[in-house]
């Protein structure tokens, strides 16, 4: 068998498997699809290293996975910068109130808003000091 047959084989095997793969970590079929024929693609670049390897089906897994990660954490970011049911831009302080929810503006003296933007610093929730009896 030569390289070629060598490698449909290897598509027609392992290409469910990795869509299924890559389906567990994306939820979205079609995005799935999509990710595991680039993982194919770049399996067909490297095939003259991966195919001497001991399962070059487990290298392009690996690929597969890597990509829905990295897209995964893509969209996580897009989801976090864009306001809910729009793809406007919006201004820095609408962001970082939508990126960081357990933040919360508060004017510094000496720092006017409008030369320098809103800025943020975490809320620390209030100490609270109680007496307690000391034993005798």
């Amino acid at each position: 068998m030569d390289g070629d047959d060598e490698f449909r084989w290897l598509f027609a095997i392992e290409y469910p498997t990795v869509v299924r793969t890559v389906y567990f970590v994306l939820h979205d079929h079609a995005r799935a699809e999509e990710i595991a024929r680039d993982s194919f693609v770049q399996l067909l670049r490297h095939w003259g290293k991966v195919s001497r390897y001991d399962s070059p089906e487990a290298w392009v897994r690996r690929v597969a996975i890597r990509l829905a990660i990295r897209d995964a954490k893509r969209e996580r970011r897009l989801a976090l910068l864009t306001p809910r049911g729009t793809a406007e831009m919006q201004t820095y302080d609408t962001v970082m109130d939508v990126a960081l929810p357990r933040h919360r503006a508060v004017r510094r003296p000496g720092r006017p808003d409008a030369a320098r933007g809103r800025c943020l610093r975490p809320v620390r929730p209030r100490r609270r000091t109680y007496a307690r009896a000391l034993p005798a």
